[in-house]
């Protein structure tokens, strides 16, 4: 499965949206397409001082395929585990992650990102490949 933590995102065109952030664990090649849009609140431990995750959850089904990988002032077709990128996005589910003020949400210890790529039971990555994901949204 992949995962991307968002920052930030900014609309660059009509149905596009680049999203500032880093990967999860597992890389991210173009072509690959998000399904689900999801949600953590954290807090530190008073005690620990470690972060706790206190709810989770998803705001529901997207599908946006990586149209492009921009990283360290070029672009590539591969993001590597933990690296730091800005993901050129198309697809549906744009129109609500547009609204999300992902600064704030992140100072009241919401974080954000986008999984999918993969089936989860059998762990097979599955790459773009719907013609309906190419066209912008209007």
């Amino acid at each position: 499965m992949i995962e991307f933590a968002i920052y930030n995102a900014t609309r660059v065109g009509q149905g596009t949206t680049v999203f500032c952030g880093y990967c999860g664990p597992t890389a991210i090649r173009v072509g690959e397409i998000f399904t689900t849009f999801c949600w953590k609140q954290i807090e530190r431990d008073d005690g620990t001082g470690e972060l706790v995750t206190l709810d989770a959850g998803t705001s529901g089904p997207v599908a946006l395929r990586v149209e492009e990988i921009g990283y360290y002032g070029s672009t590539t077709e591969f993001l590597p585990p933990g690296h730091s990128a800005a993901l050129r996005l198309l697809g549906t589910g744009l129109e609500f992650l547009q609204q999300i003020d992902f600064e704030a949400e992140r100072n009241t210890g919401r974080w954000w990102s986008l999984r999918g790529g993969s089936d989860t039971e059998s762990g097979t990555r599955t790459p773009a490949n719907s013609a309906d994901l190419r066209q912008p949204v209007s």
